[in-house]
């Protein structure tokens, strides 16, 4: 159980270290003139990001109310 969130963090860990550039900027600094489709880009994930934190903390908590659940059920049944 515990695998599933040190995998994200050292997912999110590994793509901020290969993608510096990218995790460090921020739209006003990727508006510059050479910044091209990086701007767009950036404030896409900036608009994205809370929706998919959100998503990922709403699985983890349905996922543990269903391993309580389950625990819960487990022992009443035992009984």
């Amino acid at each position: 159980m515990v695998k599933a969130p040190r995998l994200l963090g050292a997912t999110a860990l590994a793509a901020s270290l290969l993608v510096p550039g990218a995790s460090w900027a921020c739209p006003a600094c990727a508006g510059n003139p050479d910044g091209g489709i990086t701007r767009y880009l950036l404030i896409g994930l900036m608009v994205v990001s809370p929706y998919l934190a959100a998503t990922v903390v709403i699985r983890l908590i349905r996922k543990g109310e269903a391993a309580m659940r389950a625990s819960e059920d487990a022992s009443v049944h035992a009984d």
